[in-house]
């Protein structure tokens, strides 16, 4: 796969209203903070030129699209942007290549877990395979098989993804676990909790507990509760205990005490 050999000579300067967007090629989902970026365009122009093909008069984008939106948010306030620069696809240029491109030609926000994701989907459809991939952008086939995981994630799970309350790899180790979108979001949610409870601001992996190392503290966790029945503590207290101890991974009946104490 030759890359979009393009020269200095052909950069062009066009009217930013003349580039248009194809949403079912544009893998952004997360663009950043475009406020900051935006400024900088109005202060010093469009220093990383935009990629297109033509399409008529206009240009249809194939990089540059938080430039771009940045772009037309100054234009929707009245800022003066009359000409950008963008370099112009070479002819014979195919899918296959403009899809690689996103990642090659990628200067500004790095693509997100799943933004890569798709890009590689997107690539298995032209008939590549993981290795292929992997060798094309200097990863590891397990690297591309992991990220393909994040596109079997329920939309709660991808939610708390790009929230930054969880980090791909955890999420991609709960999709192998849970393949049952209805399961990760359960998983998720009770994490979310514990989480909480604890004060934290990401999930961590003792948040999201399997069930057989859960079990190993089970009869701890049934004699705690004994103890504060018959203590008049409330069943909300309990559940507390239930979380914390979860989460915290306690392993000495001291460290259960010490917790017990802490809600009583």
């Amino acid at each position: 796969m030759e890359l979009n050999k393009t020269k200095k000579s052909d950069l062009l300067k066009v009217d930013p209203r003349s580039i248009s967007i194809d949403e079912s090629f544009n893998v952004r989902e997360e663009y950043g903070d475009i406020d900051e970026l935006k400024l900088s365009i109005i202060k010093e122009g469009v220093k990383q030129p935009l990629r297109g093909r033509r399409d008529g008069n206009g240009f249809i984008l194939t990089d540059g699209y938080r430039r771009l939106r940045a772009i037309t948010q100054a234009l929707k306030e009245g800022y003066e942007i009359p000409l950008v620069p963008i370099f112009p696809e070479i002819r014979g240029y195919t899918d296959k290549q403009r899809v690689a491109d996103i990642i090659i030609y990628n200067s500004g926000k790095p693509l997100t877990a799943v933004e890569e994701a798709k890009v590689y989907e997107r690539l298995m459809g032209f008939g590549m395979k993981q290795s292929d991939i992997a060798k094309k952008f200097g990863k590891t086939q397990s690297h591309v098989s992991n990220r393909l995981k994040l596109l079997q994630m329920s939309e709660f799970l991808r939610e708390c993804l790009n929230k930054d309350l969880i980090k791909a790899s955890l999420a991609i180790q709960i999709v192998k676990n849970y393949p049952e979108e209805d399961k990760q979001e359960k998983i998720v949610e009770s994490a979310i909790e514990k989480m909480k409870l604890v004060g934290k601001k990401r999930i961590s992996e003792n948040h999201v507990t399997p069930e057989k190392k859960r079990s190993r503290y089970h009869k701890l966790f049934t004699e705690s509760i004994e103890i504060m029945k018959g203590q008049s503590v409330t069943q909300d207290k309990i559940e507390k205990v239930q979380l914390i101890m979860e989460s915290l991974d306690a392993k000495k009946p001291e460290d259960l005490v010490e917790l017990l104490m802490a809600i009583i």
